[in-house]
């Protein structure tokens, strides 16, 4: 009777033992499931960061390229007020010399 009850013991024993290690097994199972689908999304938002510092990179030139389009057409702005200004002046100056004769 007495061995008996240990090989019972020994039997729930050894059950417990089984389960849990299917437990653990489980449970790996998730973590590595965890694990990859982190290092998925790890994947995919640096992809999304590479895609953003090439928008941003073409942005920047788009603007770069804007602001060297605006500063020829302040140039060419300076160039026309200044030949108007002296245009202005001739009128002046024939004017008065129309006043004076």
């Amino acid at each position: 009777d007495a061995q008996r009850g240990q090989d019972r013991q020994l039997m729930a024993e050894e059950a417990v033992v089984v389960r849990c290690r299917g437990e653990m097994q489980d449970l790996e199972q998730v973590a590595e499931r965890q694990l990859l689908a982190s290092r998925s999304e790890i994947s995919q938002l640096r992809a999304a960061g590479r895609d953003t510092d090439v928008s941003l990179a073409e942005t920047t030139s788009e603007l770069e390229h804007q602001q060297d389009e605006l500063r020829q057409a302040r140039d060419a702005q300076r160039g026309q007020d200044r030949h108007l200004m002296a245009e202005e002046a001739l009128v002046v100056r024939c004017r008065g010399e129309m006043q004076d004769s």
